[in-house]
């Protein structure tokens, strides 16, 4: 059998990727914001993770081949056990971690689809987004583009940031890493005045922060367990909470 050539597949697919999708169940729920998702962006390229389309792929298999969904591909076989990582030490389930570093890799936003996904999310974000006003299909257009500028504008230095802190993390240098640490999440704040139009104090999340280096440092991995190269599937990520509960149609 002839293997994939995963990273030509990848290679494919990133430019025009537009986003990362992730639930835990395929409810009612989650197909209406799948439904309500292709309508109104017919024009974005959305990827699925591997595990979640072998759950669901017969389900799923009419919104296959850009309607809106791309099954998405690990470039390096490596990459295979970062959402290991992100299992044992977050307490993700394999769905959400995969589809987190997959984000990462693919410069793109996590699109959540669950309510119980954005939960879980919420307890460990860096920052949040939140909305108290409805929003309608412009503010939506217009956010979801402004989410592509927060990962794309980011990545570099997510990268550069998280080399230097696990570079720092193997060789234990506090003080390095906590620096390092602390200028991503002033990044955070930063990128955050992007959303000044529907931005509140306020209110149900628009968008989460989710920095999973800091979280696994946090949580004590092992220096040993993180190849360096692993800082490509570590970066910040944007992590939109599609519910049309937040629009007005």
């Amino acid at each position: 059998m002839v293997e994939q050539p995963l990273f030509s597949l990848y290679a494919a697919i990133v430019k025009n990727l537009r986003g990362v999708v992730v639930f835990n169940e395929l409810s009612e729920a989650v197909l209406k914001r799948v439904s309500w998702l292709r309508k109104r962006f017919r024009y974005r390229d959305l990827g699925l993770p591997p595990r979640l389309l072998e759950k669901f792929r017969e389900s799923l298999k009419e919104y296959l081949g850009g309607k809106p969904f791309r099954e998405l591909y690990y470039p390096i076989e490596k990459y295979r056990a970062l959402p290991k990582l992100l299992e044992e030490y977050l307490g993700f389930n394999e769905l959400v971690s995969e589809a987190l570093m997959l984000s990462s890799l693919y410069i793109s936003p996590l699109l959540v689809l669950d309510d119980l996904v954005i939960r879980e999310l919420s307890e460990v974000a860096a920052s949040a987004i939140l909305v108290n006003r409805d929003m309608g299909i412009n503010d939506w257009k217009l956010h979801l583009r402004i989410a592509d500028y927060t990962v794309l504008d980011m990545y570099s230095f997510s990268v550069e940031t998280g080399l230097r802190a696990l570079k720092c993390y193997a060789e234990g240098e506090k003080d390095c890493l906590e620096e390092t640490l602390a200028k991503r999440q002033e990044a955070v704040e930063k990128d955050k005045k992007r959303y000044w139009r529907i931005r509140s104090e306020k209110g149900r999340v628009f968008m989460l922060y989710i920095d999973p280096l800091k979280l696994l440092v946090e949580r004590g991995v092992e220096p040993r367990a993180i190849d360096l190269d692993y800082a490509a599937g570590l970066a910040i990520i944007p992590c939109i909470n599609v519910n049309p509960e937040l629009a007005s149609t």
